[in-house]
């Protein structure tokens, strides 16, 4: 018998796409576009030209906190491990990896929002 060849920590030489390890036809490519549909400029004009850190797109962060919800992802925390863990959660939110109290207070000031998008989701 052969064996496959143990690549753990095999380095690449061409970087990898994450889409490409995603099915064509998974979920976050839907929502990927949901949230494309939405006009955030109100939200984002709130942190344009802000003295501090920069905040992240509200986009990114509203295409993972739905992909958490279609998951049944309701901690904060739990989403933040996704973010770090999974492959749809990385490609959603751009290799970005935002804070847990980021991900919960951008959902809490955005209920509405968020309830809107599940909505559309379960409709479509």
């Amino acid at each position: 018998m052969v064996l496959h060849e143990n690549s753990i920590g095999q380095v690449f030489l061409l970087p990898l796409n994450l889409r490409d390890f995603i099915p064509d036809n998974h979920i976050c490519f839907f929502i990927e576009e949901l949230v494309s549909r939405y006009d955030f400029g109100d939200l984002h004009s709130k942190y344009a030209d802000t003295p501090g850190k920069k905040a992240y797109s509200r986009r990114m962060l509203a295409r993972n906190i739905l992909m958490g919800q279609i998951d049944g992802i309701k901690s904060g925390r739990k989403l933040e491990k996704a973010i770090h863990e999974n492959v749809v959660y990385m490609y959603l939110s751009g290799m970005k990896k935002p804070k847990y109290r980021t991900l919960i207070n951008f959902r809490n000031e955005n209920e509405e929002l968020m309830e809107e998008m599940l909505a559309i989701t379960v409709r479509e």
